[in-house]
């Protein structure tokens, strides 16, 4: 056999060999993320943002399967909506995430509806705000600042209250993000408060101290996906986003990201490893 053969052959041989070892990483990581947390309901789940859209959605999903939940509105309407129906584990109380007098009456409300000795499974950051929605030239640091104490201070002081009750559980922590944090796309405001959250995820999760999961899940790229997830209840882009956090707060092992859509999964992917001066132009 010639000395080109038997290059080829040996670069076949080495390409099975990742294409195997690809397929095996790809199945081990299913099989570890399969396995599903019980008794569902002993467990308790705090949600932000609660007043419609996905976190009303899943605040309800969570209780048809069997999860004790406290869901955070930021309106009395939206206390009143969940009120109405029949969910004896659903409890809606008045949240605002950027004042602590708020926080700090809401935990009040959901210790003293524990249980004695019992912890929080589940905390899902779900309040988010788009900001104003113009060019950099027309913003000022109050519309930065609006949106970075919603989405970012907001999810910082919500953990922050709450580690004691999850450290009793060894709980989990949702936070909820847009592929802007991986991407400079869209508008300042919003993908400065993205960057964020992703930085605030990454760094809590890595601390030992913590004793907990942190998880970060992040929704559509496309901009049209996006204000469905801000505007919509139904469509088959917010179900494939509450099938995420569902696998987040159930899985006994869960990921630690969740890309919603291949365009996403596409889309963060290559932007991460291109040159700079291939994504601009590609955003």
């Amino acid at each position: 056999m010639s000395r080109s053969a038997l290059y080829y052959a040996a670069i076949m041989d080495l390409y099975i060999v990742l294409l195997l070892c690809v397929v095996i990483y790809v199945a081990l990581c299913w099989l570890l993320h399969l396995p599903k947390v019980t008794d569902y309901r002993l467990k308790y789940v705090v949600i932000t943002a609660c007043d419609s859209g996905i976190g009303r959605l899943l605040a309800l999903r969570l209780h048809a399967l069997g999860f004790n939940v406290f869901a955070g509105c930021a309106t009395r309407e939206g206390v009143y909506a969940l009120t109405k129906g029949s969910a004896p584990r659903l409890k809606p109380i008045l949240l605002d995430v950027t004042n602590e007098e708020s926080l700090q009456d809401f935990l009040k409300t959901v210790k003293l509806n524990l249980p004695r000795d019992t912890g929080i499974w589940a905390l899902v950051n779900n309040a988010s705000i788009l900001g104003t929605m113009t060019s950099t030239d027309l913003l000022t640091s109050e519309d930065y600042l609006k949106v970075l104490d919603m989405n970012l201070l907001g999810p910082a002081e919500t953990i922050r209250h709450f580690l004691p009750l999850m450290r009793k559980s060894r709980g989990r922590v949702v936070n909820v993000s847009c592929v802007n944090g991986c991407l400079n796309v869209l508008f300042p405001p919003y993908s400065a408060s993205q960057f964020g959250i992703e930085a605030l995820s990454g760094v809590v999760r890595t601390l030992p101290m913590t004793d907990l999961n942190f998880f970060c899940l992040a929704i559509s790229l496309a901009v049209q996906r996006l204000f469905r997830y801000f505007f919509e209840s139904e469509s088959s882009d917010v179900d494939n986003v509450l099938n995420a956090y569902i696998h987040a707060i159930t899985a006994r092992v869960s990921k630690t990201r969740y890309v919603v859509g291949w365009d996403d999964a596409v889309m963060t992917w290559s932007m991460c490893y291109l040159p700079d001066f291939i994504a601009d132009r590609l955003v």
